[in-house]
């Protein structure tokens, strides 16, 4: 930290920014970021679908349904689950199901949750999170509930439980690292198994990341599930970000307010999670290509055709 502090204080502009980078880069945290007007924040591949972020579902084949989900943003919520509701039937009537979550960066837990209906085989092992319980954190939920509210972006709900944890917070400012909000449920049980899809494949890529691999985590978790793409980004360990400025004026800092639990338990942290079979990049940046390419795979695997 001396050293990082020396250097950064000798540089300016983007050179100021790349030994700051270069510092935050220990701690191995894809949430932790330098935000910069001398600099992009973060080489990331480019969103393959950045023009059409709202999710989209349709029947490949009389066996094969694809859902396309690239944003987890808590504004797409509703239409996920409306679109997931008005597809069931066609979903539930084909064998294998592709989730294509390429350049999902993550948004809310909530949004996905009834995505894991079709995919989900048997109780799910669920982590809790621990916030540093400050002052300003508090704030920071405040104003980002009241973004939130801005155009009815979440459901009353959300902001509700948000508020909570605000409330909370200030209650245990004086503990280091705290639970707040509903009590963990470790273990996820659903009321049903549905038999078909009896195969799902989802593909991500080094843009999944925050609530996008905390979707992994659980889908993963299913016996249906295989995985395919590329190592994910590596923003799950350190949750609910916030921004503050840096003084100089020039640069603001994201960073989180919460931990999770899955951090105590693991033996090594590991950046990003790890697909069961990489695809090669230049398929895996192919929207259409990936997805013929992940059918010929469960076709081989299954000796018939999907």
């Amino acid at each position: 930290m001396a050293a990082a502090r020396k250097a950064a204080v000798g540089a300016s502009g983007a050179k100021g920014d790349a030994v700051i980078r270069q510092f935050l880069a220990v701690f191995e945290d894809g949430h932790l970021l330098l935000s910069s007007r001398f600099s992009p924040p973060v080489n990331m591949p480019p969103p393959l679908f950045h023009a059409k972020r709202a999710p989209l579902a349709r029947a490949l084949s009389d066996r094969a349904f694809l859902l396309r989900v690239p944003s987890f943003a808590i504004g797409y919520k509703a239409e996920l689950d409306a679109l997931l509701e008005q597809h069931k039937d066609a979903i539930r009537a084909r064998a294998t199901l592709i989730v294509d979550v390429r350049g999902n960066t993550g948004g809310a837990d909530s949004t996905w949750t009834h995505l894991i209906d079709p995919i989900y085989s048997q109780p799910m092992k669920r982590w809790g999170i621990r916030w540093r319980p400050t002052e300003d954190n508090a704030r920071a939920i405040e104003e980002q509930i009241a973004q939130l509210r801005k155009g009815s972006r979440a459901p009353a709900a959300v902001c509700e439980a948000m508020q909570q944890i605000a409330n909370d917070m200030r209650k245990q400012r004086h503990k280091d690292l705290v639970r707040l909000g509903p009590p963990l449920v470790p273990l996820v049980t659903l009321p049903e198994v549905w038999p078909s899809p009896d195969r799902v494949a989802i593909i991500v890529d080094g843009s999944c990341g925050s609530s996008c691999e905390n979707f992994l985590l659980a889908a993963r978790q299913s016996s249906k599930v295989i995985v395919f793409g590329a190592r994910t980004y590596g923003a799950i360990d350190f949750q609910n970000v916030r921004m503050a400025d840096l003084p100089s004026g020039e640069r603001q800092l994201r960073f989180a307010m919460s931990i999770s639990e899955r951090v105590f338990a693991a033996k090594q942290r590991q950046r990003g999670l790890i697909p069961n079979v990489e695809l090669p990049p230049q398929v895996l940046r192919d929207p259409e290509a990936a997805i013929e390419h992940v059918l010929r795979a469960l076709d081989s695997k299954s000796g018939g055709a999907p």
